[in-house]
């Protein structure tokens, strides 16, 4: 069963039950989580999208399933950890490599990174 663990979540987490249709739009909506999972979500969504006329079909495929699949259960806390090993994103992601896209992406890092500083500096850590 290749979603061993999601079906195992299921049983004693009723919050992350995979749920095709309404999953994504409760993740993305549910604000319950840091900016950072927003930042990663939001770039891996881009990534994917534009792999869909640059990349092979294998890559694409399975950047979209390690995308989706912590998005069908409801929530984005896993989604660092699921795109820290999605290699079909950084395949297709070498593939559309863009000047203005990484600059983007740095200034947006750059962002998020003095916006997690001075939460920190709060006191609210990283959730």
């Amino acid at each position: 069963d290749p979603l061993a663990f999601a079906h195992i979540q299921a049983r004693y987490l009723n919050e992350r039950s995979i749920k095709l249709l309404s999953g994504p739009i409760q993740a993305l909506f549910a604000f319950n989580v840091d900016p950072d999972y927003y930042l990663v979500t939001l770039v891996a969504i881009v990534l994917c999208i534009r792999m869909v006329r640059r990349a092979s079909a294998v890559e694409t495929l399975t950047a979209w399933f390690l995308l989706l699949l912590p998005l069908w259960t409801g929530t984005l806390k896993a989604m660092i950890r699921y795109q820290s090993v999605n290699v079909g994103l950084l395949l297709g992601a070498a593939r559309t490599n863009s000047l203005r896209a990484f600059a983007v992406l740095c200034i947006g890092s750059a962002i998020l990174l003095v916006i997690e500083t001075v939460l920190f500096s709060m006191g609210m850590a990283h959730y």
